[in-house]
């Protein structure tokens, strides 16, 4: 069943609205499908007829029958300690911290928000420790991918060992050359020398071309 509280004698409500409001109460009996009877002889509500969408239900509920005397209602309420229950419950307590929310002046305001940075900054720092830990460990994320991520730092760290080692024995073999290597992220051989532009040989200048030079209007007519 998924509603557990229901309009019923004995179920104790908190009152949202009207004279009484921020009180509880008990409803003796349900007059019709908009009105209940309650009485809170411990609370300072007198018995009286309130509509239902006035009143909260709670999850504290008394047994004694329906229409009883405030007395039987007072006993009852007694034996079950419902205001202490009422004052140890989340509700109860949400309800105390927004009064002194609202009674806070902006001099406590600004204190509240610096403490609750303090909190969150010694709460994030507890939590990095925490999870460097765990991660170490290898129980963050399982010890299947943190297996797969060191294999994968070992292969890494392997290659950059064998990289090192290559580009030390090309130094080795340039600097025996007398060669100077500059190296950076990729290995560049710097020129020793401008490149040579190549000269027309004497050959390709004297060879008969058997084509007459052309002037700029006779080429224009010929593709004409």
């Amino acid at each position: 069943m998924s509603f557990k509280r229901f309009v019923e004698a004995g179920r104790i409500a908190f009152i949202v609205n009207g004279p009484k409001k921020g009180k509880l109460c008990t409803i003796v009996d349900v007059i019709d499908q908009t009105r209940v009877l309650v009485d809170g002889p411990l609370t300072g509500v007198e018995r009286q007829a309130v509509r239902i969408n006035q009143i909260n239900l709670t999850k504290f509920c008394l047994k004694f029958p329906r229409g009883c005397r405030t007395a039987t209602v007072r006993k009852a309420w007694k034996d079950a300690k419902i205001q202490e229950q009422w004052e140890k419950s989340s509700w109860a307590k949400s309800l105390v911290n927004k009064r002194k929310r609202l009674a806070m002046t902006d001099f406590d305001r600004f204190k509240l928000r610096k403490a609750v940075s303090v909190r969150n900054r010694i709460r994030s720092n507890e939590f990095f420790v925490l999870r460097k830990f765990a991660y170490r460990k290898h129980a963050l994320y399982g010890m299947k991918k943190a297996k797969k991520t060191e294999q994968m730092r070992e292969s890494a760290r392997k290659k950059a060992v064998a990289r090192g080692k290559a580009r030390a024995a090309i130094k080795a073999k340039w600097a025996a050359k007398g060669i100077t290597a500059v190296f950076k992220r990729t290995l560049v051989r710097p020129a020793l020398f401008p490149p040579m532009q190549k000269k027309p040989s004497d050959n390709s200048a004297s060879k008969p071309t058997g084509k007459t030079p052309q002037k700029p209007k006779e080429k224009a007519a010929a593709k004409k």
